[in-house]
């Protein structure tokens, strides 16, 4: 039985009743709150791009975790991979599995709490996927790396399109290479963006790739072709202050040569000029 005395207690012991069961009902709605953002980071990480990996730093990387979804990146299920504790080293391209080695240990010396690697992991039915992974060192009190957590992210086709473009700039380089016209192209600024072997033979620099970086001044130039050189500098100045769509051709000739010079500009996709291309031959 509750006495009600004049001090007020049981009024008191009411306020605090209420006062919990308000409490208790805010906590539960936080609590439900957190489970359903858990649920939606759940659904988000097994049905998105991210496969998040959780490795034990041990011999090869024992998976501790590893995300749902990693069945539509790499083939295998979570479940076996986590089972079996299968090395994670098992899955990276053994032509890269020394070098992802190296930089993981490189990273955890030097104290990297986080590090980003790019390399080639095998799908189980032997097909290449290229990953972007981004790490985090998980350490104990005592400072020692414990666990690699982190997450990767397939990036097979950015990939695929560099080296396509790798072999198309290199086709392209093999046919303008075959030509026996100089040609040469600059940025604004002038500076050297590129060349063919027959430029790079006459401006010295022995193959085309030397010359990217360089200005004029960086090129030593022979007296032979120091003429040809003002003329290309005179035309890509006209060039690039007056943004023409085409300089017209003309002539410079030395005390052993004459050649032909045509620039003309570089746009970008939007039609600004970015740069100029030189094409000069020797007229016999």
């Amino acid at each position: 039985m509750i006495s009600h005395n004049t001090n007020g207690t049981y009024q008191q012991y009411t306020r605090i009743t209420e006062d919990l069961s308000q409490e208790m009902a805010y906590l539960d709605s936080v609590i439900a709150q957190v489970h359903q953002r858990a649920r939606r980071d759940q659904l988000f990480f097994h049905h998105g791009p991210l496969v998040c990996f959780t490795r034990e730093c041990a011999a090869g990387w024992p998976v501790a975790y590893v995300s749902p979804n990693v069945v539509h990146l790499l083939g295998y299920r979570d479940t076996d991979l986590i089972r079996n504790a299968m090395p994670y080293s098992k899955l990276v391209h053994p032509d890269d599995r020394d070098r992802v080695t190296a930089e993981v240990h490189a990273c955890s010396a030097e104290g990297h709490e986080t590090f980003e690697q790019e390399y080639r992991l095998v799908h189980i039915n032997g097909e290449i996927r290229w990953v972007y992974d981004f790490t985090t060192a998980l350490c104990n009190e005592a400072g020692i790396i414990t666990h690699y957590y982190g997450y990767i992210v397939n990036i097979t086709t950015r990939k695929d399109a560099e080296e396509q473009a790798c072999q198309n700039r290199q086709l392209l380089q093999t046919m303008i290479d075959t030509l026996p016209q100089a040609i040469c192209w600059k940025d604004r600024t002038f500076v050297y963006r590129g060349c063919n072997q027959a430029f790079a033979t006459l401006a010295g620099v022995g193959i085309p790739e030397n010359i990217v970086g360089k200005t004029d001044d960086d090129v030593s130039w022979t007296s032979d072709s120091i003429d040809i050189l003002n003329q290309i500098r005179q035309h890509g100045l006209e060039v690039i202050t007056a943004e023409q769509t085409h300089h017209p051709e003309s002539r410079a000739s030395s005390m052993h040569r004459s050649s032909r010079i045509t620039t003309c500009p570089l746009h970008d996709k939007d039609g600004t000029v970015i740069g100029i291309l030189s094409i000069f031959d020797d007229i016999p």
